[in-house]
């Protein structure tokens, strides 16, 4: 049976899919520990559970219990401490904090083990832990790296199972998609005649879906579309699963703030479908604070006026309707009792109309808690079961800032915040190298945050807690580290610069401080190696001694997905330009050729830069200029190393370093050597000598310009 004919408006005529991640952090470890899934298990933070499993939440543990009280009602609970770094040396095969205590002579003998940044956080043995007594609180602090790159496994399946449809990863646990294209693509198909069995994978679908009121895909076309965004709901479970093992639930909705409803209803490992018609019916008995978007403040408000409606009723209702408030439990959609979503009606009945929306009786105390009209607009939809919110795509382009903070007792001298300004350098560095071979993109800022505890002995005195940030530039030897993939540099250099500016804000305006973090912000495109001019020439084309602009960047991170293999020479085309140059003999010392070879291999195999290959270039090229200054007025510039004129970072700097390998090669075929002369004035003056971080043109070709033409012509002219 084909498709109905029944008109499908906007409001039902989107599909869109929320998936949550059952237990995420429990799954986790369940995962990486090979427990049995049906073993009670609980993530463990300090003397708290932040995460609980099914089967333990059958016991009735719950998050936020702490640690004896989950003893008590699942003996057998097994817990998992989230991972923990710190000041503390660490030693690949030992576990954090232990020390090594075996004298055997047969270990002596054994070669030392490699040993990692002392800030890189360490998985426990692939064992379940034998003990739930907490690493110390005020020496190491809680790193979530290994649930951000399960995270990130989970999304990248999810977008790679929908190459056409947009994916937006919504928290750390959940993820939205838009199939509405792939639902119109199978109608499409089926309108055509095309040999495929809609009906077949509606039946099987719906197997798998639970419904808040049944569907009717033969007689209603918005039922048929969600019967369809089921189907590809149970495909993208499955996708990740194939992938990581994960569990997920999902909800399927004409809208973001349905389809999340529905994932919650039927857990874990199911998807439930919401239609536009069961909204009256979910309405009912759904918590109104398990809504997005009225779990904090905004719902407290509206339980006020909720309250103070009934009041106008009665005295009785008034305190019932308290009472009831009063009642509700949970955060998030684990919300229980309250109001139920049915009583936003009531804010727009025809008694309560005017001012603000609630209502203009003296004995209505609306005006302590009157709401504007953008969100009066927006509780009209919400009580009708409408949202227009877009799934916006973001898999790809990663978060705005990547951020490491610690909170601690207060610290009244500046030498313990120092230290934790250490940790979370070397924790934002790891990171840092981890987004940039994800995302190929680079910070340019760092925002470093400090609250500071009142403090009546500076001057002026600091009455109460203030939290204020400071913003400085990634230093060139971070960025240069984070481009080498290197870790421990990066993280010392961002440390270096952190402390600095901790210690110029100066202690009257930090100390005592119970809170400190780094964000790394400002994100742009990393250049990439092999992505300049010199790509289109072949390995050994270039004459010798002339350095290609990929040899004076740094070498990404080791699992960059760019290829840097050199192509092969072809017959004829421009390497034949290039031919005589090569066989020429060019006179020089040998210690500058191997150099140079050297060069060309690092550029090849960026894994292997290793300090011997560093050296060298720091040999051939100009060292770039030290930079101790946390502001300056070329933010998010590039200094080129070759002739230290400054440039935007990303494209610029690129088409920069590629007109120094035009002009080596011009300079091999007896072109004028000017590159770049300063900008001067008419009357032969130097103009602005003091800002060569301006680019101008250059009038090249022009009549009465010899040197524009004698270098085009040298630079195309065929050698004798």
């Amino acid at each position: 049976m084909g498709a109905p004919a029944t008109h499908t408006s906007a409001v039902d005529g989107r599909v869109i899919i929320h998936l949550d991640l059952d237990a995420f952090y429990a799954q986790v470890e369940t995962v990486r520990l090979g427990l049995d899934p049906a073993i009670p298990v609980a993530v463990q933070q300090w003397h708290g559970i932040i995460a609980v499993n099914y089967p333990a939440r059958s016991f009735g543990v719950k998050r936020h219990n702490t640690v004896e009280e989950a003893k008590q009602l699942c003996p057998g609970i097994t817990f998992v401490h989230v991972e923990t770094i710190g000041d503390v040396p660490v030693v690949e095969g030992v576990d954090d904090g232990e020390a090594e205590t075996e004298t055997d002579k047969s270990k002596e003998d054994k070669e030392e083990p490699p040993k990692r940044s002392r800030y890189v956080p360490t998985d426990e043995p692939k064992a379940p832990p034998t003990s739930s007594a907490p690493p110390d609180r005020e020496t190491r602090k809680v790193s979530l790296s290994r649930y951000r790159n399960a995270s990130w496994q989970v999304m990248a399946a999810l977008d790679d199972a929908f190459p056409n449809s947009p994916v937006e990863r919504a928290s750390v646990d959940e993820a939205y998609v838009d199939v509405t294209s792939e639902v119109d693509s199978l109608l499409l198909g089926e309108e055509k005649g095309e040999h495929w069995d809609v009906n077949g994978q509606i039946t099987k679908a719906l197997a798998l879906s639970g419904t808040v009121r049944p569907l009717d895909p033969n007689g209603r076309t918005s039922d048929r579309r969600l019967a369809l965004g089921a189907f590809f709901c149970a495909k993208a479970r499955a996708a990740v699963f194939e992938k990581t093992k994960y569990t997920m639930s999902g909800g399927v909705a004409h809208n973001k703030m349905l389809a999340k409803l529905a994932s919650a209803k039927n857990k874990p490992n199911k998807q439930t479908v919401v239609s536009v018609s069961s909204v009256t019916e979910m309405w009912a008995s759904l918590p109104m604070r398990s809504i997005p978007g009225l779990g904090g403040k905004l719902g407290e408000k509206v339980e006020s006026v909720l309250i103070a409606l009934a009041t106008r009723v009665s005295a009785v209702d008034g305190k019932h309707a308290e009472s009831r408030a009063k009642s509700g439990t949970g955060t998030g959609s684990a919300y229980e009792g309250g109001f139920t979503a049915e009583s936003l009606n009531l804010l727009f009945t025809d008694e309560t109309k005017g001012t603000g929306g609630f209502g203009n009786a003296s004995n209505v105390n609306v005006h302590a808690v009157s709401l504007d009209a953008k969100t009066l607009v927006w509780l009209r939809c919400v009580s009708r079961g409408e949202c227009a919110l877009a799934v916006t795509p973001n898999v790809r382009s990663g978060v705005k800032s990547v951020t490491a903070f610690k909170s601690f007792k207060v610290l009244h001298a500046k030498e313990g915040v120092h230290k934790w300004l250490t940790v979370l350098s070397h924790e934002l560095a790891v990171r840092l190298v981890e987004d940039r071979t994800r995302l190929r993109r680079t910070p340019r800022a760092v925002r470093m945050e400090y609250r500071a505890e009142a403090n009546l002995n500076c001057q002026p005195p600091r009455l109460t807690v203030e939290t204020k940030s400071k913003t400085f530039k990634v230093p060139d030897a971070c960025a240069v580290a984070l481009a080498c993939g290197d870790c421990l540099g990066a993280g010392e250099a961002l440390t270096h610069a952190a402390v600095t500016l901790f210690c110029q804000i100066g202690e009257q305006h930090t100390m005592p401080c119970t809170r400190v973090g780094l964000a790394a912000c400002d994100f742009v495109a990393a250049p990439v190696i092999g992505a300049g001019i010199d790509r289109f020439f072949a390995a050994g084309i270039l004459p010798p001694g002339v350095p290609t602009s990929t040899g004076s960047l740094p070498a990404t991170a080791p699992n960059s997905p760019v290829s840097l293999r050199a192509k092969e020479p072809k017959k004829g085309g421009l390497g034949m330009f290039f031919k005589k140059a090569e066989a020429r003999d060019v006179s020089g010392d040998d210690s500058k050729k191997k150099k140079t070879a050297a060069i060309a291999d690092a550029s090849r195999d960026t894994s292997r830069l290793d300090e011997k290959v560093r050296s060298i270039l720091a040999d051939t090229e100009p060292e770039l200029p030290k930079d101790d200054t946390q502001t300056t007025s070329a933010f998010g510039s590039v200094q080129c190393p070759r002739c230290g004129v400054l440039t935007a970072a990303g494209q610029e700097h690129q088409s920069h370093l590629d007109e120094h390998v035009a002009f080596d090669l011009a300079k091999e075929t007896h072109a004028p050597q000017h590159f770049r002369p300063n900008p001067t004035s008419r009357d032969g003056q130097t103009a602005n000598p003091g800002n060569t971080g301006k680019r101008r043109k250059k009038n090249v070709g022009r009549d009465g310009d010899e040197e524009g033409k004698g270098y085009i012509m040298a630079l195309f002219a065929k050698k004798m």
